[in-house]
């Protein structure tokens, strides 16, 4: 009986990125054919098909990705999204890249992905220069949920100077609050201040917020009793 990590297409080898397409298994330019990504060699680990990537198809998929040919690139993002965790490093490495629209295509495929893994990359883009990319970054952290709360209120009290960084802060809060009204009644005295245009105030309430929400989670203290003033400076 094969176990459970049997590579169909190479007999027991183990499921790790390998150097090439296997035989039989598509490579990168076929993982760009929207008819041929189907035809990726897949890896059944603990139940699950998971698709085998080698490093040759992420590197073409990644110069797809910058592209000058839009179509090139969205058939790229797309078989990222579908490739899914092994494919996160190298994206996450791409949002650092100067080129504007480069970081925006990574930052698009992540939030696509919807990957718990992608959160301090999404919270750092929050400030970046261009609007269009922190967008997509708030737009990634809501997509996660509730968990990224404390990660995006520690970054707003070390840098609450970023005029961005405010704005899109208070798009994530608001839009995660709205389902949640022990989170809307934590980040109320934050939103308050944060469409504002001093700093001050906004580091101080989301340093308070932080401590008030690590408090309520390690069950220190009840909603009721956090002291949440209003009259902060």
């Amino acid at each position: 009986m094969s176990p459970a990590w049997a590579h169909p297409c190479r007999g027991t080898a183990r499921p790790r990125i390998a150097p090439g397409p296997s035989p039989g298994c598509a490579g990168p330019y076929d993982l760009l054919h929207p008819r041929r990504r189907a035809a990726a060699c897949p890896v059944r680990a603990r139940g699950k098909i998971k698709l085998m990537v080698s490093e040759d198809t992420l590197t073409q998929l990644v110069a797809a990705l910058q592209s000058e040919d839009g179509g090139t690139r969205q058939r790229a993002r797309e078989t990222l999204v579908l490739i899914g965790r092994p494919a996160v490093p190298v994206l996450q490495e791409l949002l650092k890249d100067r080129n504007r629209r480069t970081r925006w295509e990574a930052a698009k495929t992540l939030l696509a992905m919807v990957e718990p893994d992608n959160v301090d990359q999404f919270v750092s883009l929050l400030s970046d220069e261009r609007s269009e990319i922190r967008w997509l970054a708030a737009s990634g952290l809501i997509a996660l949920g509730p968990r990224v709360v404390s990660p995006v209120l520690r970054a707003l009290a070390a840098d609450a100077d970023s005029r961005g960084r405010r704005e899109m802060t208070h798009r994530v809060l608001k839009e995660l609050s709205a389902d949640n009204q022990v989170l809307a009644q934590l980040v109320k005295p934050l939103l308050d201040v944060l469409r504002g245009d001093d700093p001050v105030p906004v580091a101080t309430r989301a340093a308070r917020g932080l401590s008030d929400l690590e408090r309520l989670i390690a069950g220190r203290s009840e909603l009721e009793d956090l002291t949440l003033r209003r009259d902060l400076p």
